[in-house]
């Protein structure tokens, strides 16, 4: 029988430590865990005795030193209806805050579009579709 409590691997530790690591790691949770005063020290000598000899720490990395960095963008999506509430193919264009074109684009057949943008940006979409009399 285990306990709830127990220092056995879970998604966590087996995707940062042991999966990582060769051969069997004993009780892998206890050097991830943040109450354990001693976890920071143990995991170097862990590492260190399973061969890793070069590790970041996720913690040191700053905006300023990463290699790459984090998108800061956003995907938007949504679906273009009708007068009657039904979902239609439409014509969309989008625009910024000055009323410059950004994007021309068709929604699929079921009305469905999407596009992804930077979160800075405030946008402003315009759906048609096209009028002959």
């Amino acid at each position: 029988l285990s306990f709830a409590d127990d220092k056995q691997d879970h998604i966590l530790s087996y995707l940062l430590v042991s999966s990582e690591l060769k051969g069997k790691i004993h009780k892998p949770d206890f050097y991830l865990n943040p109450k354990e005063p001693k976890s920071k020290t143990a995991i170097d000598y862990v590492m260190l005795t399973h061969g890793w000899r070069d590790y970041i720490n996720a913690t040191t990395v700053t905006k300023e030193n990463a290699q790459y960095l984090p998108e800061q963008s956003a995907i938007q999506t949504g679906v273009v209806l009708n007068k009657k509430g039904k979902p239609t193919q439409a014509h969309l264009l989008l625009f910024d805050r000055d009323g410059n074109k950004v994007l021309v684009f068709d929604t699929e057949e079921d009305g469905s579009f999407a596009f992804k943008f930077n979160n800075n940006y405030h946008l402003t979409l315009l759906a048609y579709k096209a009028c002959y009399y």
